[in-house]
C-alpha cells in the first residue's frame, strides 16, 4: 500500500527568507519505506524589489531565476542527515543543479513539462515570478521542487530500519544569488525614479516536505546513493593546474565557470556556466592526470566537440536530449568534466590551457566550481 506524507518545517514561521536555515525531520513508522524519487519541497514564493513607492514585481523589471535551476536557486546548500549521522553537504547546490538540467533537458521540454513548470524552470520564468495568486495580501506563485539531494536518487527503498530518523537541512540563498534582471545598470528603466531599483527581495510560505511512502517487510538490503563532492578554485593565467584529492569511490569529474566580476550583482545571473574560449586555438587544450601519470584521454583534447562530449558523459546527461551539446547554447551551459572507471582517493589534475587571443590577451578572473560525483552505501 502507498502513503502520501507530508511535514512543515521544524521551526514554523510565517514565511522564510534569505539566509534562512529550513529543516525538516522525518520519522518513519516502523515497516515503512520512502520511495526514492519521491522527496519534493513544496510552497509558494513572493518576489519583490526595493522600489520606493511600488515594490511589487511587474513584467517590464525583467527579474529572471537561472533557466536551469528555476526554484532551486532559492537553495544554497542542503544538509542530510540519517540517524543523527551527517551523510550529504551540498553545496553550491543550485549550480550542480542547473550543470545537471542543461545535461538532460533539451528548451522543449525545458518550457513545455510540467515537471520543469512546476519547478519555475525555463524561459519564461520571468513571467512566473509575477504571481498568479495571493498569500498573506502578497502576489505569489506555487512551486514544488524535487531536491536533487542523494535520498531522491537512491537506487533502493529507503526503509524505515536504515531511515528511520531523516533531516533535511536548507539554507536559503542571499536573493542576489538567486535573482537578476536582464536590465543592464544604465538602462533608462534602472535610472529612472518612477521605476529603478537596486535590490530584489523574496519570501516563501507556506513550506511543506511532501514523499510517498509504502508498507516493508524485512531489510531494505544495500542502498546505493551518489554524493556531489564541491571544490573552488581560481582561473587567473593562460596556464592552469586544477588539482583536487577524490574521495572515496568516485567516478566522474564536472567543471562549470562564471567570472568574478559577474558573481554577486542583480545584473548578471550568478548560476551562469560561462564558456572558457580559446581551448581550440594554437597552444591552448585539456589534459586529465590521475596520480600525476594516468590519464584516461592519451592526448590534449582542442575541440569543442569532445570538451561538450565529455563533459555530457560526466554528468551522465542524455546524448539525444541535453542543451550542452547546443551550438546555439554553448556559452551558458558550457562546462568540462571526465568520467571515469570507478577508483578512489586518487589526485586529479586537469591541466587547462587558454589562447588569449579571445580575452585580448588579458585572461579575466574566473571561479571554478569543481564537482565529484562520489558514492555512500547503507
Amino acid at each position: 500500500m502507498s502513503y502520501y506524507s507530508a511535514i512543515q518545517p521544524s521551526s514554523l514561521k510565517e514565511f522564510y527568507t534569505q539566509n534562512d536555515i529550513v529543516d525538516f525531520i522525518i520519522k518513519l513508522r516502523p515497516g515503512r519505506a520512502i520511495v526514492p524519487g519521491s522527496l519534493r519541497m513544496a510552497g509558494d514564493l513572493n518576489v519583490i524589489t526595493d522600489r520606493v513607492n511600488s515594490p511589487a514585481l511587474v513584467l517590464e523589471d525583467k527579474v529572471h531565476l537561472d533557466t536551469f535551476a528555476g526554484i532551486h536557486s532559492v537553495v544554497r546548500s542542503v544538509n542530510t542527515q540519517v540517524n543523527n549521522i551527517s551523510i550529504e553537504n551540498t553545496q553550491a547546490y543550485p549550480r550542480i543543479v542547473s550543470m545537471m538540467t542543461q545535461a538532460n533537458q533539451d528548451l522543449d521540454s525545458l518550457n513545455t513539462s510540467s515537471s520543469n513548470l512546476c519547478e519555475l524552470k525555463g524561459t519564461t520564468n520571468c513571467f512566473q515570478l509575477i504571481g498568479n495568486k495571493l498569500v498573506n495580501g502578497t502576489h505569489c506563485v506555487s512551486f514544488s521542487m524535487k531536491p536533487q539531494i542523494s535520498l531522491n536518487m537512491a537506487n533502493g527503498m529507503l526503509g524505515a530500519d536504515k531511515f528511520g530518523n531523516v533531516q533535511l537541512s536548507f539554507v536559503l540563498a542571499n536573493a542576489v544569488e538567486a535573482f537578476y534582471t536582464g536590465h543592464k545598470s544604465n538602462d533608462a528603466y534602472m535610472t529612472t525614479e518612477a521605476t529603478k531599483f537596486s535590490n530584489i527581495h523574496y519570501k516563501l510560505f507556506n513550506l511543506l516536505l511532501q514523499w510517498d511512502e509504502v508498507d516493508m517487510a524485512g531489510s531494505s538490503g544495500a542502498v546505493v546513493m551518489p554524493v556531489k563532492h564541491l571544490y573552488s578554485q581560481t582561473i587567473t593565467s593562460e596556464s592552469s593546474f586544477l588539482n583536487v584529492q577524490a574521495p572515496a569511490l568516485y567516478n566522474a569529474i564536472s567543471l562549470s565557470f562564471i567570472q568574478q566580476s559577474k558573481r554577486n550583482s542583480i545584473f548578471h545571473n550568478n548560476l551562469q556556466c560561462e564558456k572558457i574560449f580559446g581551448m581550440d586555438q594554437v597552444g591552448a587544450g585539456l589534459e586529465l592526470l590521475i596520480n600525476g601519470v594516468d590519464t584516461i584521454i592519451p592526448f590534449s583534447i582542442q575541440d569543442y566537440n569532445l570538451v561538450a562530449l565529455n563533459y555530457l558523459q560526466s554528468l551522465n546527461g542524455s546524448p539525444n536530449k541535453n542543451l550542452i551539446t547546443n551550438k546555439m547554447l554553448e556559452h551558458q551551459c558550457f562546462g568540462i568534466g571526465f568520467q571515469m572507471l570507478t577508483s578512489s582517493n586518487d589526485r586529479l589534475a586537469i591541466q587547462l590551457k587558454i589562447n588569449s587571443t579571445d580575452y585580448n590577451n588579458q585572461i579575466p578572473k574566473h571561479d571554478a566550481f569543481i564537482f565529484i560525483n562520489s558514492f555512500i552505501q547503507m
